[in-house]
């Protein structure tokens, strides 16, 4: 495999010491997938279904873990660590760069786990002043799920638990942009 890295920054990085297999939907950009083909990872694109299918990449990913030997399932939409990571390191930081008077924060977001990791924290530090928005557009599932009060109207399924544990949809994010 040509080495990207080394050819265009003159640095040499080490093999990845642990494989990644990665299963995502084919709607994925081609760019994306061979960035991750060029840094190592096995790519399977699977057909973007939704939640309840089996044939979701979710559920392939998770299948394809159990049969491999020492594989870890990251199950990144039920998995609250991303969330909690954001609201030990990120708000922490995002709060003290702007001197504890940050009026407003807003993301765009895949599992919700950086909007709800640090929008809790935001607004705990802040006493509920700092206002936290969602950057998503109609047809996301945030979107919707804000939209509605907190129901998941275009599928079911825990595609969401990161963000939905970490705060309520209505109290800590206020509104779309």
């Amino acid at each position: 495999m040509r080495d990207f890295h080394a050819e265009h920054t003159g640095k040499n990085y080490p093999e990845p010491s642990i494989p990644l297999v990665q299963s995502l939907r084919s709607l994925q950009s081609q760019e994306k997938i061979d960035l991750l083909k060029m840094l190592g990872a096995e790519v399977y694109p699977v057909p973007a279904v939704a939640y309840e299918d089996p044939r979701n990449y979710n559920h392939q990913a998770k299948a394809f873990a159990e049969e491999l030997p020492n594989a870890v399932w990251t199950n990144q939409f039920d998995n609250v660590a991303n969330a909690r990571a954001h609201y030990e390191t990120t708000g922490p930081e995002i709060w003290e760069q702007t001197r504890r008077t940050l009026d407003a924060f807003t993301c765009a977001t895949g599992t919700g786990g950086t909007l709800a990791g640090v929008g809790k924290f935001l607004k705990e530090e802040s006493g509920g002043k700092t206002q936290v928005w969602l950057a998503d557009p109609p047809g996301s599932v945030l979107h919707s799920y804000v939209q509605t009060g907190g129901k998941l109207n275009e599928r079911s399924g825990g595609s969401i638990t990161e963000g939905r544990i970490m705060c309520s949809p209505m109290s800590s994010v206020p509104g779309l942009t």
